[in-house]
């Protein structure tokens, strides 16, 4: 079964770059934007409204042409997230090995194996 295709609303885009404004505001300037924590608010009803409605519009080709809606709906969300997932944590790794072999490790604030097992 195909996704179901929605079509462009340029209000959303909208709202997630206000969003991400709010959240890189007040990590780059906490004292002048005390609210920026809202961003996240705002992603999460984005995500819940969009996935709300891909669900619902799949849902509903579905009756037509058979199930397997929230199956297909995951494994494209797999297809898409795992590739840069894996990027990232090969990065945190490499940087979490490349610190702990070092002789001076004062530019590495951190231990390496917290790491692994509170992931």
């Amino acid at each position: 079964m195909h996704p179901a295709k929605l079509r462009y609303r340029a209000h959303i885009d909208g709202l997630r770059a206000v969003a991400v404004l709010l959240v890189i505001g007040f990590h780059t300037f906490p004292k002048a934007v005390r609210a920026g924590f809202v961003g996240v608010d705002i992603f999460f009803v984005i995500s819940g409204y969009l996935i709300s409605s891909i669900l619902y519009a799949e849902f509903g080709a579905a009756q037509a042409s058979g199930g397997g809606v929230i199956r297909d709906f995951y494994s494209r969300r797999v297809r898409r997230i795992f590739p840069s997932l894996i990027v990232a944590l090969v990065a945190c790794y490499v940087r979490a090995i490349s610190c702990s072999f070092r002789a001076s490790s004062r530019n590495c604030r951190f231990k390496w194996w917290p790491a692994p097992v509170s992931a």
